[in-house]
């Protein structure tokens, strides 16, 4: 009832306004035809001139009050996305600890378990491949971008256990089964993202277009070559580590074909620049997803170290 009443009220307001700026102009060319014995010229004048004075203070304090409305439902609605995307994001990590219980209990079913062997319950690896997929529905979610054009992918090293920063790389998931490169030469080659990500040590990359990378830090795939070369591409490096030594690093890279993250084309009108996208990105849905997978790099790190590897370094 209330807001019916406050809506009806709002209608009135509207109602009002719309007549007084009709009506008004058009009332002040009409003074001019009445006779100068009724009211003489001065009197004409000044009616005039405060008439539209009248007009333009009401036109004035209305777009101000305008604007101050304006400003305060987008103020809302950033709130409201804020507020969806948190939703989003806890749904997923639910999701996620949902998957690890399922690989556990899947174990539950094997007449015996043998703990020096395994270590763990479950395979990280599989669970880490599980979270990526999470993490790539949760960024079709907040883009609008459908699941077949984004790609993920994972790779891993244990740096004690390797000759070099470019050395023994592995798969977790994305590996592209259409090319013929395996990892320990594709991440070698100087025009790939991943050979960027690494030889320049970057914490975090983003590239809403990332037809800028091309023939630089970017080798367009043929999934690119038949998406026009268009899309985005985001990367983050994750490790585990302590005050002394990096363990385990791994490389997450996300990438669109066709479509952009941040593009009108989209039909998304949830951010209205890419530094705001870029924002939400890395300050609200990577870091728990990058606290998970860096926990599992651990699990994996003490299980590759007591199976009896020795370090190279």
């Amino acid at each position: 009832m209330k807001k019916e009443m406050t809506l009806k009220k709002e209608i009135g307001k509207q109602y009002s306004r719309a007549i007084f700026f009709t009506i008004c102009p058009l009332i002040i060319p009409f003074i001019f035809l009445i006779p100068d014995i009724i009211i003489n010229s001065i009197s004409k004048w000044i009616i005039s001139l405060l008439l539209l004075g009248i007009d333009v203070y009401f036109v004035l304090k209305l777009s101000k009050q305008d604007a101050y409305n304006i400003c305060k439902a987008e103020q809302v609605s950033s709130k409201c996305r804020n507020y969806q995307i948190s939703k989003t994001i806890l749904n997923r990590l639910s999701n996620c600890e949902t998957i690890k219980g399922n690989l556990i209990k899947d174990e539950t079913y094997h007449p015996s378990y043998d703990y020096r062997k395994n270590i763990l319950l479950y395979n990280p690896h599989q669970y880490i491949e599980r979270v990526c997929e999470e993490l790539k529905s949760l960024i079709a979610e907040i883009t609008n971008i459908e699941l077949e054009y984004i790609s993920v992918a994972f790779i891993y090293q244990y740096p004690l256990y390797a000759k070099d920063e470019l050395s023994n790389w592995k798969w977790i998931t994305g590996k592209n089964t259409t090319s013929g490169t395996q990892l320990k030469d594709f991440v070698k080659q100087k025009d790939t993202y991943f050979h960027y990500l690494i030889t320049q040590d970057i914490s975090a990359d983003f590239e809403n277009d990332k037809s800028k990378l091309f023939s630089k830090h970017y080798h367009a795939g043929e999934k690119d070559l038949r998406h026009n070369e268009t899309g985005s591409i985001f990367g983050t490096k994750v490790s585990f580590k302590n005050n002394n030594f990096t363990f385990c690093t791994g490389y997450l890279v996300i990438s669109s074909y066709g479509k952009k993250f941040c593009s009108e084309l989209n039909d998304n009108e949830n951010y209205k620049t890419e530094n705001e996208f870029k924002e939400i990105l890395f300050d609200s849905v990577l870091p728990p997803f990058r606290h998970l997978i860096e926990t599992e790099l651990g699990f994996m790190y003490m299980r590759h170290k007591h199976r009896g590897r020795k370090p190279k370094k």
